[in-house]
């Protein structure tokens, strides 16, 4: 094959990626990572980070490299209050593009995890290293239902998110609470749902009727390259191109949860995943529908 013909990543945007500093282990740091994305020819990148908000580390970034735009975000967990709407009100106001429900403190990552904070299962790494300590590894996490029905404060933070024209992602949460939330979300005319990386085994086990159910109350899917690698967590690809044909492109967002450190950088897992794609016999538009369109039209680009 001619190496002209392979897909570049030139113009795609990633919604859903990690770097340094972090208490995750993160092998480049947030202006690197910009760096690696603007050469590459990335249109934007959005930066998570589970224990601290990314706004002002994306502002910065993006002065050091004005090549690319740069997004930062909030993730509802402990260290912000959990499911807090005053912080909130200021991610949103500061630029945030994306807010994520509990991920690391969510009781979902719990079960699976059997503590907060950590991502040992069994004894053994699933996950991204993390300088953990006691205060951070608890055995009861957030969850954002009471007796089956969503806590105020997560209708707050909906509303708020919507009032800003943002991006809510379901983090770790479970899919009985990720379901809870889509209806909840198509009640209100909230339309920018996310739900974070279908394609994780560990906290996520919608079937494709499942994901159909979603879709139909306006949520979007979205796919992580980083989920089809080992170590432990790895999806078929086949199940994948299953997902988008029986679907539609229109409803699905591709990012990368790049970050780990037995990943490739970020640019490069993102070619190699689409690639994987088109191979298997997902077009060449169809891939910029999911890596570029969706994910600009989200983000107001």
């Amino acid at each position: 094959m001619n190496p002209k013909e392979l897909i570049t990543v030139e113009g795609m945007i990633d919604l859903h990626i990690h770097s340094g500093p972090c208490l995750g282990a993160r092998p480049y740091d947030d202006v690197e990572t910009a760096r690696m994305a603007a050469d590459a020819g990335m249109g934007a990148i959005l930066l998570k980070d589970h224990f601290e908000p990314t706004v002002s580390r994306a502002y910065h970034a993006s002065r050091a490299v004005p090549e690319i735009k740069v997004f930062g975000g909030i993730v509802l967990n402990r260290y912000i209050g959990g499911l807090n709407p005053f912080a909130v009100e200021v991610a949103m106001r500061t630029g945030a593009k994306q807010v994520w429900m509990p991920t690391v403190d969510a009781q979902r990552h719990v079960d699976t995890f059997g503590s907060t904070g950590t991502y040992q299962l069994k004894g053994k790494l699933a996950g991204t290293p993390v300088k953990s300590s006691p205060r951070l590894q608890l055995t009861h996490g957030l969850s954002i239902l009471a007796n089956d029905e969503l806590l105020t404060e997560v209708k707050e933070i909906v509303e708020i998110v919507g009032e800003h024209d943002g991006i809510l992602g379901t983090g770790h949460l479970s899919d009985a609470e990720v379901l809870k939330l889509a209806e909840h979300a198509h009640a209100v005319g909230f339309r920018k749902l996310l739900i974070t990386h279908i394609d994780w085994s560990f906290v996520r086990g919608f079937d494709t009727d499942g994901l159909k159910k979603l879709v139909s109350l306006g949520a979007a899917l979205e796919l992580c390259a980083t989920c089809i690698y080992p170590p432990t967590f790895a999806i078929a690809i086949d199940k994948v191109v299953a997902w988008i044909n029986a679907i539609g492109p229109k409803h699905f967002i591709i990012s990368t949860d790049y970050g780990a450190p037995v990943f490739p950088a970020g640019p490069e897992v993102l070619r190699a995943y689409v690639q994987c794609l088109n191979f298997s016999g997902i077009s060449k538009a169809d891939i910029k529908t999911m890596t570029t369109d969706n994910p600009a039209r989200w983000l107001n680009l």
